[in-house]
């Protein structure tokens, strides 16, 4: 079986060039040179990887290439070793390893640029059961996904933008009450206050 590891633009300009020549007249492209890569698939796949650099591919086709490299049953890369053969930081390479885990929705998600994978991830980890719909309706509502529209859509989901509720992550409690200027239920703050404070 033959695989392509670099050279696919080459590979997709034969067949346009050929048209080509067959238009002048010309024969066709009937030699290319073909060097064989010779290695382990795990020196295959980093040598792919790097040599996309020019053209680099999406964050989730580099946290799928990572995962390989760091996975590969013969040649298993450490992080740090990954992160030297890539010239990133280990903390990129972790995060890209999350990237890997994510619901493939998520990665979908990434690849078509609605969400940064840093603000898909923080999601993710929070929101595991709903963290697609989450950046989707965020996305929706607002034309991107960025940490402050998600942070947005979280919010107005805590507050259920019609019921009484008072949760807090730590950093924000949110009350709100159902009657407008009747703060009995609200625990002592003011209706629909946000705290804070907590």
């Amino acid at each position: 079986q033959v695989v392509i590891r670099q050279g696919h633009c080459r590979h997709r300009a034969i067949p346009l060039a050929n048209k080509i020549r067959e238009e002048r007249g010309e024969g066709p492209v009937d030699k290319i040179r073909v060097d064989e890569f010779r290695g382990s698939d795990g020196k295959a796949e980093l040598f792919m990887l790097n040599g996309n650099d020019q053209l680099p591919v999406s964050i989730v086709a580099q946290a799928e290439s990572l995962y390989r490299l760091h996975n590969d049953s013969e040649e298993p890369m450490s992080i740090e070793e990954l992160a030297e053969a890539r010239k990133v930081s280990v903390t990129h390479v972790r995060k890209l390893l999350k990237v890997h885990t994510a619901p493939e929705a998520l990665k979908g998600l990434v690849v078509k640029g609605v969400v940064a994978y840093y603000a898909a991830l923080d999601v993710m980890e929070k929101y595991p059961d709903n963290c697609v719909a989450i950046i989707q309706e965020a996305f929706d509502k607002f034309g991107k996904a960025t940490d402050k529209t998600i942070g947005q859509v979280i919010l107005a989901q805590r507050t259920g933008e019609n019921g009484p509720t008072g949760e807090s992550d730590g950093n924000v409690t949110t009350i709100t009450t159902t009657d407008a200027g009747d703060a009995s239920g609200a625990s002592g703050a003011s209706g629909g206050a946000v705290d804070g404070s907590a």
